[in-house]
């Protein structure tokens, strides 16, 4: 996703439902959640190692739009 969305938010598709996503997710505050990466470069994202529950809850307790989760194989 990283290597992806903000190439396009870069070079419009010309498809309007994708480059409105790809501005959307390229601006909200994103956690990756990985054991294997090293670091991440997209603006506006932070990388953990494990899944800790309470900051999950912690997440969800904070004032905003709701969590998006998505995943990459």
């Amino acid at each position: 996703m990283e290597s992806y969305w903000p190439t396009v938010v870069k070079n419009p598709t010309g498809n309007k439902p994708t480059d409105n996503f790809a501005v959307l997710i390229d601006n909200i505050s994103k956690i990756v959640y990985s054991r294997s990466l090293k670091n991440v470069d997209w603006k506006n994202t932070k990388l953990k190692k494990e899944v800790i529950k309470e900051e999950v809850l912690e997440f969800k307790q904070q004032a905003g739009k709701n969590i998006l989760v998505g995943s990459q194989v």
